[in-house]
């Protein structure tokens, strides 16, 4: 079975949330994430969340709340941590 990676910057992935909220793709673009087997998100931290960023962050780390998904945070390149979980 092939592996789903996604990684993305949070500040992007905010932006295309808050994009998605207006035009109707914001429940589309969850279960994009909520599908990925990792799913990595870079740059996590450098500014104040909204709370409506809050909102759509919880939101990701509920639908990915299952044995089988992991949440990272990280500042590491997405190949070497994909490499370093799945050899």
């Amino acid at each position: 079975m092939p592996q789903r990676d996604k990684a993305d910057r949070v500040p992007r992935l905010l932006s295309a949330l808050a994009l998605a909220h207006g035009d109707g793709r914001y429940a589309r673009l969850l279960r994009s994430l909520s599908r990925a087997d990792v799913l990595i998100l870079d740059d996590f931290g450098p500014e104040v969340l909204t709370a409506e960023q809050r909102r759509d962050l919880l939101e990701i780390v509920e639908d990915r709340y299952c044995p089988f998904a992991d949440l990272s945070f990280g500042k590491l390149r997405h190949k070497p941590i994909r490499e370093a979980r799945f050899g």
